[in-house]
């Protein structure tokens, strides 16, 4: 199968054989237009816009490469992507992901499957069993993983799970606090592709980020008790090693937001139970545009999230819409500090003290 020239990622259909049918389907649905807020106090509207619809059903004789890129036979590939398009994911070169741009020899552009680095492992174990991507990012395995196991274990109990690539505490804490025992799941390194003769391949709930509802319904399900503490939380990324998106003065920001009563967190030094029962008794999120603010599947209708915009993509917008949560967007001033792949990895930001005091009095007038 390797260097098999693509167009086109195939849907789920293509991939299953005659006799067997899709345990589960959820059919598109229809995203509000979302209200938020400014700190000038103003209400502004992202347009409404449609979320993409989930299937699940067993499929044979595919292999899974890292970053859940299924092949079938003949080279058909179902490429779910985590947010983006398999089109940017290769120009973006990311590191480890087995599709890249090519052009035919008319000059029309293709995607080609990279050569595995080795051999097929073939999948043996018994039972039926659903392949996740460790990945890296923890929205993109809170939003884009868990909820393809919550909704695949509704549909199949028992199944088990092959985690694919470097296994963090996040994940595995995850998968538990989802049901899935410590016996069930099997962790295989990234670069190695598996060879599954039967697999449940559940499609994307978090694609071009936009969430399924069905998604973060699920999602807020986990858990049930909410940890004693503060009601408002700021979740900083001043100390983070990732290095994307600084905000130069965010030791300035935590001064003030803890002034008005906010507890400050660090959610990497946090285990995901600890997350998890704090966001249950959070009122107001607030923090710059990261993985963490995630996290406000959890909290309860009727709070707040406010978000330093660091980053413009709508991705918390909408899950405040679906989790009927207000919102707060604060700007930042950019400063370029040298050329990169996209605006995230060449970018810091700063923020006015006096926008993130606006943006804490309007947070008090709606939670």
């Amino acid at each position: 199968m390797s260097g098999t020239v693509l167009v086109q990622p195939v849907s789920l259909d293509a991939l299953m054989q005659a006799g067997e049918d899709k345990v589960l389907h959820m059919p598109a649905a229809p995203h509000p237009e979302v209200a938020f807020h400014d700190v000038e106090g103003a209400k502004r509207m992202a347009p409404p816009e449609m979320t993409y619809p989930v299937d699940a059903g067993f499929v044979r004789n595919v292999e899974a490469h890292y970053r859940n890129v299924i092949v079938g036979a003949g080279g058909k590939v179902l490429d779910t992507n985590l947010g983006y398009t398999s089109s940017e994911l290769c120009q973006l070169g990311i590191e480890g992901y087995p599709l890249f741009n090519v052009r035919d020899a008319a000059g029309n552009p293709r995607i080609a499957l990279r050569p595995p680095a080795q051999p097929a492992y073939r999948y043996s174990a018994a039972g039926d069993v659903i392949c996740l991507t460790a990945h890296e990012n923890y929205s993109a395995w809170l939003l884009g993983e868990v909820p393809r196991f919550l909704l695949a274990q509704a549909a199949v109990p028992g199944v088990r799970v092959v985690l694919h690539g470097e296994a963090k505490p996040f994940h595995l804490e995850s998968l538990h606090a989802a049901g899935l025992a410590a016996d069930r799941v099997d962790v295989v390194a990234r670069d190695v592709v598996i060879a599954f003769e039967r697999l449940l391949w559940v499609t994307p709930t978090y694609f071009h980020q936009v969430p399924h509802p069905a998604a973060t319904e699920a999602l807020s399900r986990l858990g049930s008790e909410a940890a004693a503490g503060a009601a408002k939380l700021y979740t900083s990324r001043s100390s983070s090693a990732v290095g994307l998106r600084r905000l130069l003065n965010e030791e300035e920001i935590e001064g003030i937001v803890q002034s008005h009563g906010y507890e400050l967190v660090r959610p990497e030094s946090m285990t995901f139970a600890e997350q998890l029962s704090r966001m249950r008794g959070t009122r107001v999120l607030a923090g710059p545009f990261g993985a963490a603010l995630a996290n406000a599947v959890f909290m309860p209708a009727g709070g707040t999230i406010i978000e330093i915009a660091t980053k413009l993509s709508l991705e918390f917008v909408r899950i405040a819409a679906q989790r009927r949560l207000n919102f707060v967007r604060v700007p930042t001033w950019q400063r370029k500090f040298r050329d990169g792949l996209n605006v995230s990895t060449s970018t810091d930001y700063v923020v006015k003290p006096e926008e993130i005091q606006s943006a804490l009095r309007i947070a008090g007038t709606l939670s």
